[in-house]
């Protein structure tokens, strides 16, 4: 299963790299998508930590529910295709 995450980082890293290479709309709306993905991770995971405080109860289940969120989910994967495509452009950076 972990093989199926790899590929689809290495292949979404890509799609995310060729879309920021065309520039212009295309980069904007791939930044964008990036910035939306961070404030819901961020929102998510932090009221998750507001909840657990708030009830002052830390338990597994609690902890582990945010990997039941989609939005969660969604956003995590979209940052990691993001932070992958950004990494393969500094490597090129690098290189000139």
């Amino acid at each position: 299963m972990e093989w199926l995450v790899l590929i689809g980082t290495v292949i979404g890293g890509a799609l995310v790299f060729l879309l920021r290479k065309l520039g212009g709309i295309w980069r904007s709306a791939a930044n964008l998508a990036a910035l939306v993905a961070y404030a819901i991770v961020v929102a998510v995971s932090g009221g998750k930590v507001i909840e657990i405080i708030v009830d002052d109860e830390v338990l597994m289940t609690t902890v582990h529910e945010i990997f039941l969120n989609e939005l969660f989910l969604g956003g995590s994967a979209y940052l990691a295709v993001f932070g992958f495509s950004r990494l393969m452009e500094s490597m090129g950076k690098r290189g000139k």
